[in-house]
């Protein structure tokens, strides 16, 4: 016999599809807050797209508005262009090199540089 002389507990029920915020608001978690933004991109850009005509240098202008369409690249994408932009940072001459760690602002200390 259970500790509860035999009863069921009831059982406690949630919506998972509702969501109250801290002002009290219900909202539904199967519909957008904010109705009036775009859905964010889905896919990540092929090579095609990615990469301008010359094959050498991403696409700039494509590039732009994918991510402000709050699109995605892949892993190998964004691989490519930290790799890229390595490179071009330690061939730059004018390129401040600091070990770690490096605390602190550079606000007022540019002027003893």
């Amino acid at each position: 016999m259970s500790a509860n002389g035999g009863k069921q507990q009831p059982v406690a029920t949630m919506d998972s599809t509702r969501h109250v915020l801290e002002d009290g608001t219900s909202i539904s978690t199967r519909e957008r807050v904010v109705r009036n933004l775009s859905l964010p991109l889905a896919g990540t850009p092929t090579a095609a797209q990615f990469f301008a005509t010359d094959g050498a240098c991403p696409d700039i202008a494509f590039l732009k508005n994918h991510f402000y369409g709050e699109g995605r690249g892949s892993e190998e994408q964004a691989l490519w262009i930290l790799s890229t932009a390595s490179k071009i940072f330690r061939g730059e001459p004018n390129v401040l090199i600091v070990n770690a760690p490096a605390t602190g602002t550079m606000s007022q200390e540019h002027s003893t540089l």
